[in-house]
């Protein structure tokens, strides 16, 4: 039930991204090396190999998942078993990875276009597209993004931005079963064979937090809340006091219940109650958190409204995403508009003084603006929004998109949802 009415695995699956394939994948990894570890059958170890590499296929950070099962958890359980046949696998999960991707991509040798002055660039290699997004995400995850959180900016994610995130997007019953169980687990086992199947995740969760450089979604670490779910529930159910095991049980169901039908159907926008919820969690975080254009069809149907309230004119639209609006729309924007990553880009190709003049530009507005909230926290570019003040909201479209008039005037009425 705790998996099956999670709001971040709902959102990612309704998406279908990449990101709940390495999550599904690497849970039943993690399943699969336990089971081996319980009944010492080879044919799980198998199967658990299987897994790791489809989760490597799925979507770069699976690489890990594969590489800390391959050479992490396999010697352990070899040292461990004294079985020097089990390493085997480590031989039989690089085939496995191989025939997998050449089999995704085909034996085609391909040009790899990977960062400039990489030693891979312009190397023409089978299946070359997919070593292309390895070394490119590898150095995108490296090199960070622009992010906010509450307040604070920074181009690095720092380490304790995921555990934080976690944190806000999970119901407050299931996060304190999920600290309790796992600090039960992590001062009451004993032997390391109960610690061989969480290897990978522990590898993945540190390079999460240290390494990797992205402060951008809680996707990212979908198969950490899909495991933390799976202890959570099972560590409550293990509760040795009957009343406290029931009460426990049944704050758990009820979260998972009360979660999922209060954020319906905007469950990448879920937050905990305590954080804010549906309709304040962007005070938080942004990005793919909360503002990912899910809105932009519901802000294309009242488009026509906003510019009849507005005596016929344009607005201008203030936008932070990949995608241009206008691309997938039939919105005629305003002249002073920034329409995400596709847009800017053309801008910065005029030139600097194309972008200065933007920048003034969108200083200087005097009319009315609609702007997503991920550009409001964001602030591309570094230009402050700074007029676009509460003072000067007269809607809401949807959760992400806000309108201002700043004219003075007041000559777009309040519209429904302010």
């Amino acid at each position: 039930l705790g998996l099956a009415l999670n709001a971040n695995l709902l959102a990612h699956g309704n998406l279908n991204t990449t990101d709940m394939g390495v999550a599904a994948f690497a849970l039943i990894g993690t399943y699969m090396t336990w089971l081996y570890v319980r009944n010492d059958a080879k044919r799980m170890l198998f199967w658990a190999a299987v897994c790791f590499v489809l989760a490597a296929v799925s979507k770069f950070s699976g690489i890990v998942w594969l590489l800390a099962f391959t050479f992490g958890s396999v010697p352990l359980l070899a040292a461990r078993k004294r079985n020097a046949s089990i390493l085997w696998f480590v031989p039989l999960s690089v085939l496995l990875l191989i025939v997998v991707v050449l089999a995704s991509y085909g034996w085609q040798p391909a040009l790899i276009r990977a960062e400039p002055n990489h030693w891979l660039t312009g190397k023409v290699l089978p299946a070359g597209r997919y070593i292309e997004g390895l070394f490119r995400q590898g150095g995108h995850a490296l090199r960070g993004q622009r992010s906010f959180f509450a307040g604070l900016h920074f181009l690095k994610g720092p380490w304790w931005y995921m555990p934080a995130v976690i944190a806000l997007k999970t119901p407050l019953p299931w996060l304190v079963a999920m600290v309790a169980s796992a600090g039960y687990f992590a001062f009451s086992r004993r032997r390391l064979e109960d610690w061989i199947p969480w290897v990978p995740a522990v590898v993945f969760g540190f390079l999460l937090c240290t390494t990797n450089q992205l402060a951008i979604g809680v996707r990212h670490a979908l198969p950490l809340i899909a495991l933390g779910v799976v202890v959570a529930a099972i560590g409550t159910s293990r509760v040795p006091d009957y009343i406290t095991r029931q009460v426990g049980l049944l704050a758990l169901v009820l979260a998972s219940l009360l979660s999922a039908m209060f954020s319906y159907p905007n469950y990448i926008k879920y937050f905990a109650f305590w954080a804010g919820g549906v309709d304040k969690g962007y005070r938080w975080v942004v990005d793919s958190n909360y503002d990912w254009g899910q809105d932009i069809d519901t802000l294309e149907g009242q488009w026509g409204a906003i510019v009849n309230a507005n005596g016929g004119r344009v607005p201008d639209l203030v936008y932070f995403g990949f995608v241009d609006p206008r691309i997938i729309c039939r919105m005629p924007v305003g002249p002073r508009s920034w329409c995400g990553f596709m847009d800017h880009t053309a801008v910065i190709e005029r030139g600097t003084r194309a972008l200065d003049e933007w920048h003034r530009s969108l200083e200087g507005h005097d009319r009315v603006v609609v702007a997503s909230i991920s550009s409001l926290k964001l602030m591309p570019d570094d230009v402050g929004l700074g007029k676009l003040s509460d003072d000067h909201l007269v809607g809401r479209i949807g959760n992400s998109f806000f309108v201002y008039d700043l004219s003075g005037t007041n000559g777009v009425p309040a519209l429904e949802g302010k």
